[in-house]
């Protein structure tokens, strides 16, 4: 370790002696795709120097781009940036949580899938700090504020939102494929009886780290 690495062995700057894990959470970028990234970081900081390109538009850019991509027929949908997939579950958590609080009952979250998706999934669903590291300075302009990793967000406790881990294998490492779907599927209706006021979150997973698929999405309807 020359310190030169984070903690998934990816560095910040192009390295040919560098063992590439090729991880879907990172990997060490390459000569051709860094001179694009320094060309685009010279060319932002010559638009902010005379006023023109501000961040606000260059992610509005990128928001568009996508919805082209993803949302062809734009029938209501939006494109939402987080800098990291665990970042990403306070999105649904905060509008579950507030149709909870509006019909007077909490958030239950399921995780299918559970160890094979980020290591902050669980807690950032159930709207917990995941990181030391809070998006927000200390008073007085100082450094990033620090949090303790699984506290929970300010104004929220921990009656508000809860979350279920379904792991989708054994033991054994085998996947069992039906009888955790039916799993996720008792879970849903288990905590949607329980009380008709509560909101319910069903993680619905196109790939995980191993390629797996949960649940089967013709069954999420």
């Amino acid at each position: 370790d020359d310190g030169k690495t984070n903690k998934y062995y990816t560095s910040p700057v192009p390295d040919p002696d560098l063992l590439l894990r090729s991880s879907c959470t990172a990997s060490t970028v390459d000569a051709s795709a860094f001179l694009h990234a320094d060309q685009s970081r010279s060319s932002l900081l010559s638009d902010a120097l005379q006023g023109r390109n501000t961040f606000d538009d260059v992610m509005e850019n990128v928001r568009t781009r996508l919805g082209r991509i993803y949302l062809p027929g734009n029938d209501g949908g939006s494109v939402l940036l987080t800098p990291s997939g665990s970042d990403a579950e306070f999105a649904p958590t905060a509008l579950a949580l507030a149709r909870a609080r509006r019909l007077g009952g909490k958030v239950v979250s399921i995780i299918t899938a559970a160890g094979e998706v980020g290591s902050g999934t669980a807690g950032a669903s159930g709207a917990q700090h995941f990181s030391v590291v809070y998006a927000r300075r200390e008073a007085g302009g100082g450094g990033p504020e620090k949090v303790e990793v699984g506290g929970k967000l300010t104004g929220v406790s921990s009656s508000d939102v809860q979350y279920v881990e379904i792991k989708p294998r054994d033991g054994t490492g085998a996947y069992k494929s039906r009888l955790r779907e039916k799993e996720v599927l008792d879970a849903v209706e288990k905590n949607l009886a329980a009380n008709d006021k509560d909101v319910v979150i069903l993680h619905v997973l196109a790939g995980s780290k191993t390629g797996l698929v949960l649940p089967i999405t013709r069954r999420c309807s």
